[in-house]
């Protein structure tokens, strides 16, 4: 782990593909901590042995998610009725991070819209799919759950590795995430050509057990705690 200092981060709307990064690529803390999770992934888990792919989090050095207006518009009313506001949102020195331990910088990922590499940073709906029960200390729990037009997983993890997902903290810590979900790669990469693809609204893991996606959850809560309010009691501020 190092210590916090108050640099800037930089942008996540660049071309981030393996080792190669772009040379104004700020990597303001945790730079050793990030390779160990660059090179683990160059070493093993891509099946053709081509460079590997990594995504800065959209939450991570922007002023607004993934620096795209279109995500704050569209996420204004459940960003109000959570009592999240814009300057809040702002993130571009780490001292504005809340929880760096628990708030994803990098992930990788394996972007399969036409580019060969990741042209936005990482983001998923962070807004609670509908039905979706408020845990304790929400601040608006009839605001909660999405009333329509969730889009889930609007990128997703790459999945060369389901058991072995692999990212790094804003602190410079490393984290390892095993899928919960059977069938969830089925569902969004498919065979070829038969995937969900981006935006992919999961249905519920189980519906007799509540209408939780604890994979989508995983990712949901790690990507700006302390200010998006958690879906799971241990993420709470």
């Amino acid at each position: 782990m190092v210590a916090l200092s108050d640099r800037p981060l930089a942008g996540n709307c660049l071309p981030v593909d393996g080792l190669a990064a772009a040379p104004h690529f700020e990597r303001a803390v945790g730079a050793h901590a990030q390779d160990a999770v660059f090179a683990d992934h160059q070493r093993a888990h891509r099946p053709d042995n081509a460079d590997s792919h990594y995504s800065r989090n959209a939450f991570v050095g922007v002023t607004v998610p993934t620096d795209s207006p279109g995500y704050l518009q569209g996420w204004q009313t459940w960003f109000c009725n959570q009592c999240v506001s814009a300057r809040q949102l702002v993130t571009t020195h780490t001292t504005m991070i809340k929880d760096p331990s628990h708030t994803i910088m990098s992930l990788v990922e394996d972007d399969s819209d036409g580019f060969n590499y990741n042209n936005q940073g990482w983001v998923i709906d962070i807004r609670p799919p509908a039905g979706t029960p408020p845990p304790p200390g929400t601040p608006n729990p009839a605001g909660w759950s999405s009333t329509g037009g969730w889009e889930g997983w609007i990128d997703w993890p790459a999945f060369w590795d389901p058991s072995n997902i692999t990212y790094s903290n804003v602190d410079g810590s490393t984290e390892a995430y095993s899928l919960q979900k059977p069938g969830l790669v089925a569902m969004i990469q498919g065979p070829p050509g038969a995937g969900a693809g981006h935006r992919f609204p999961q249905p519920a893991d189980d519906l007799s057990q509540g209408r939780w996606r604890r994979d989508w959850m995983h990712f949901r809560d790690r990507l700006f705690p302390g200010v998006l309010p958690p879906m799971l009691p241990q993420y709470q501020p």
